[in-house]
């Protein structure tokens, strides 16, 4: 299982690209890869930034909640 320490240039670039109205379509199972992003860990595995939390700013935040769904996010 691939691991990143750090939240780093590519990740701005990939919530860019989710965030992308044109991209949406492009991300199966986004709600699933956005709890990852958030949450750091997959199946209780430290996958990105050392499963840390990410919270990110409100703007972006509700960018995501009109992508994915009020009940969803």
């Amino acid at each position: 299982m691939c691991t990143y320490k750090e939240r780093n240039q590519g990740f701005s670039d990939l919530i860019s690209a989710i965030l992308d109205e044109d991209c949406q379509d492009c991300f199966p199972l986004l709600p699933d890869k956005v709890r990852v992003l958030f949450l750091g860990k997959y199946k209780d595995h430290a996958v990105l930034a050392r499963g840390n939390v990410w919270i990110p700013e409100s703007k972006i935040s509700k960018k995501f909640a009109t992508i994915l769904g009020e009940e969803v996010y």
